[in-house]
């Protein structure tokens, strides 16, 4: 029987084996292709209840929402409140020559914030920070043998986070929290032979990644209608261990490195011209392109920069109301360019609409949120995929009494 031995190093090797697939390859299964470089795609994430509004929310806050960018938002509660959230999605993927499509559901976040007197509250929870989901297929032909060869990659970076928000005065809010990274991401390159006589082969890469960095942001009332709002998220340098396994062959000692994560900060504002309307803009930084490839497993990097704006419109808060004058309604509408550049070297764009209702519930101490996306990723004409998404999030809010202040 014969053996083929290929020993694959990822992930350098990852964007030229794609290049050389991507062209007859099909997608089997995949979050997004473009998730395939560095530690995967991320999604900018405010709150559920922003999802319906571009997920503009850095200068938002009341007391029944949690939000997971700006900590000073944790001030504002006075009782201590649940959230959590899970995440619905379907991608449909097109190439020049081919179709894919595919459907996922997944836990999305979770936080707790306790109030510890008025103005001052604590709250800890998790997120998924980026998340790899991708798998390539493709025919592979030689005058020797036929066979088909497949590249997965999956796993993700999970957020957890530690924070302490409080007031000065009435009117500034300031919040700070450290952050913990954790994760695994698992890459496998396969080679299964459609000849007879030779023995399908593997090489699989996981990496182990850890580390520890920190927030702060504020939240500034500027008049009884205007709220502006500010978020840096400092610079990581996160701790990996990489076991590389193959099927001929002992496995191979684990190798140790490091992995960037960049400078990012944002700023907000919050209208709200009346009591039944809020209006909302979000522009976010992250400084990607200043990460050297060897840094972020050889991917290559670009700045991004997000815009988000959004509309919410509540027709009354009164509990004698039927619930459909009480429910809130939400409208937006977010761009970004992706951190990683595509297999030809050019950037990859993401547009999305958005809206969302909230089906509040026990006198507005608890709720429900929906929030929707609908957009495209990536362009035919630039990139080597497009994308159309449809993204749905759910959310539980409850509120209870405990250390209530």
């Amino acid at each position: 029987m014969k053996m083929i031995r290929t020993f694959l190093t990822f992930p350098k090797s990852l964007l030229i084996l794609c290049s050389l697939i991507l062209a007859t390859f099909r997608p089997v299964h995949a979050d997004s292709i473009f998730s395939q470089q560095g530690i995967g795609l991320n999604r900018y994430y405010t709150s559920v209840a922003s999802v319906g509004m571009g997920g503009a929310g850095i200068a938002s806050f009341n007391p029944f929402t949690l939000h997971y960018m700006n900590p000073a938002a944790l001030s504002f509660f006075k009782l201590t409140r649940f959230d959590g959230s899970m995440l619905i999605e379907n991608i449909n993927v097109k190439l020049p020559n081919q179709t894919g499509r595919f459907a996922n559901s997944n836990f999305n976040s979770i936080q707790v914030a306790i109030p510890l007197k008025t103005g001052y509250a604590i709250g800890f929870g998790l997120q998924p920070y980026s998340l790899v989901a991708f798998e390539l297929s493709g025919p592979v032909e030689t005058p020797a043998y036929r066979a088909m060869q497949t590249l997965e990659g999956s796993g993700s970076v999970t957020r957890g986070f530690l924070r302490f928000g409080g007031r000065i005065g009435k009117n500034f809010a300031y919040g700070l929290g450290m952050d913990v990274y954790f994760g695994r991401i698992q890459r496998t390159w396969r080679l299964n032979f459609e000849t007879s006589g030779f023995r399908n082969t593997r090489d699989q890469v996981s990496s182990y990644i850890r580390g520890l960095s920190g927030h702060i942001g504020v939240i500034a009332k500027l008049s009884a209608k205007l709220n502006a709002g500010a978020v840096v998220y400092f610079p990581a340098t996160l701790d990996y261990t990489t076991d590389i396994t193959l099927v001929f062959g002992p496995r191979t000692d684990m190798t140790e490195g490091k992995v960037k994560l960049p400078l990012s900060h944002g700023y907000g504002i919050n209208y709200h011209p009346s009591n039944k309307w809020q209006l909302v803009a979000d522009v976010f930084l992250q400084s990607w392109g200043d990460i050297a490839p060897e840094d972020i497993f050889n991917a290559q990097t670009a700045n991004t920069v997000v815009g988000a704006v959004g509309a919410e419109y509540t027709p009354t808060l009164d509990q004698t109301k039927f619930l459909i004058k009480r429910m809130s309604y939400r409208v937006g509408f977010r761009t970004r360019k992706l951190p990683y550049l595509d297999t030809n070297g050019e950037a990859v764009h993401e547009n999305v609409f958005t809206f969302g209702v909230t089906l509040p519930y026990y006198f507005y101490r608890s709720k429900i949120d929906f929030g929707f996306e609908v957009g495209k990723r990536g362009s035919l004409s630039k990139n080597t995929a497009e994308e159309t998404i449809f993204r749905m999030v759910v959310g539980f809010t409850s509120g209870e009494k405990w250390f209530k202040r």
